[in-house]
Parts: structure tokens; sequence; C-alpha cells
């Protein structure tokens, strides 16, 4: 057991350097910790209610949204610094970093928008609108868009990464939780899962590329199992075959008996 600081959010790790970060929501801080001892090696203030974060290996810094002060900390890994504050919208979510464009994305809650920022030099490029009540971007480097779902009106923000432009906002189903695209299949155009609560359990759906009557069902522990099993289960699968290489162009539902 590893003391941090009050009320742990996130946790990220890059064990090639040998170092795990913590956000602490209530101490407004983040915890640098080494693998090899186990212990807290440095404790950076980053501002009032950290939860999500992301890690940029190609420019070794950490972004670190301040969700009540409206702004993105960034830290410097190898001082252990914050190097910079930058302004975003209200109520900032999390930050997606996509390394292949030297981009990241912050989806700030209240104001249904996402910031922005090029990681270079730590600027924003522009704000785009989402939806209402943002969770948490996946990117996709082989589709080179982000995913954003919206927990309040049950879309999806469909962003291209590389023309910072929405695409599509696509209704999944009310409470969408998250997303995960299969990089695996993806060049053969395979499907995002979309992750929603249902009876107020977190479940995740995806489907296997070349087997539609098959899914993977995950509630908790649930093993797998196929599609006639889990048809009280509320789930959305998206094909990724609209005129954008990455934007669904249909909705299939499992709908609950």
């Amino acid at each position: 057991t590893i003391p941090v600081g009050n009320r742990p959010q996130a946790i990220r790790a890059d064990f090639q350097r040998g170092e795990v970060y913590v956000t602490n929501r209530d101490s407004n801080t983040l915890s640098v910790i080494d693998v090899r001892t186990n212990a807290v090696v440095a404790t950076i203030a980053v501002g009032k209610a950290p939860v999500s974060f992301s890690l940029d290996k190609a420019t070794n810094k950490l972004y670190v949204p301040a969700s009540t002060e409206n702004s993105v900390v960034v830290i410097d890994r190898n001082t252990r610094s914050v190097v910079r504050t930058i302004p975003v919208g209200k109520n900032p979510r999390s930050a997606a970093v996509d390394e292949r464009v030297g981009k990241v994305y912050v989806n700030n809650r209240d104001d249904k928008t996402v910031t922005v920022i090029n990681s270079k030099n730590d600027t924003t490029i522009k704000t785009l609108p989402s939806g209402a009540d943002s969770t948490f971007a996946t990117i996709s480097a082989v589709y080179h868009r982000a995913y954003l779902p919206n927990f309040a009106d049950g879309t999806l923000t469909v962003i291209d990464t590389d023309g910072d432009a929405v695409t599509k906002t696509l209704y999944i189903g009310d409470l969408a939780q998250g997303v995960v695209v299969d990089e695996a299949g993806a060049l053969a155009g395979d499907l995002v899962g979309a992750q929603q609560r249902v009876d107020g359990v977190r479940r995740q759906q995806l489907v296997t590329r070349g087997i539609p009557d098959m899914v993977l069902a995950r509630a908790g522990h649930a093993p797998q199992r196929r599609l006639v099993h889990v048809h009280r289960e509320l789930a959305v699968l998206l094909r990724l075959h609209g005129p954008g290489l990455g934007d669904p162009d249909a909705a299939a539902w499992m709908p609950r008996g």
C-alpha cells in the first residue's frame, strides 16, 4: 500500500521510465511514484479538483485538467514542475493525447465544448462543439478520430483529428459512458463498442469482426456470451463505414427484452 494524497482519482504508468502518476482530487495534487521503490518521489500541485489526466510520451509532459478552475495544468516530467496553465472551457473532464498529430483534446462538460491544444507549444488551436455532459474521449490512431460519448444526451461526438472538425454526432442511447475502438480489426472497417449504464450496472459491449452473432459482453466479470444471452442488456454497436474513414454510419441495437 502506497500512501498518496486525499481521494486519489486516476492513475497512469510509464514502466519504461519507471514511474506511476496519480491524481489526488481533494489534495489538488499529482503524486509521482518510483516503481522500483514503490515510494512517492514527488508531489506536484496541479490546481483544484484534478480527476483524469493524460501522459504524452512524445513531449514528456502530463496534461491535468483542473475541473473547478477551468484550466489544464501542463507538467514537465523531467523537472517534475508545472510549466504552463492553459485556460479551457467550463469543468474540463479529461485530456486525450494524440501523439501522432501532436494534439490534446480536452472535453469541457458544462459548456459542451472540446478544447484542442497544440502539445508542442501548449497553445489552444480551436474550440469544437460536443454534446451534453461529455465523459472521456478515445483516440484512434488508425482512423484519425477522437470518439467522445456525451452522458446527458446519449450521443457520440466524432472528431477528425487531422482537420479538427466534428464529422458526426450520433445518438447511441441514454447515459453513454465510454467507447472502445477495435484497433486490431480497424483496418478492415470494424466496430466501436459503446459503454452505458443499464440498471445501475456499467456494461461494455464489443463485436468481433466476421462473427455478427457473437458479442463480448462484460458486466463485471461476466463471461463471453452469445447474442441470445445478452438480449436484455441495452448496447450499441457502431459500424465504421461512413463517408469519412472511421465515421459510424449505422447503429445496431441489442434492445432490452
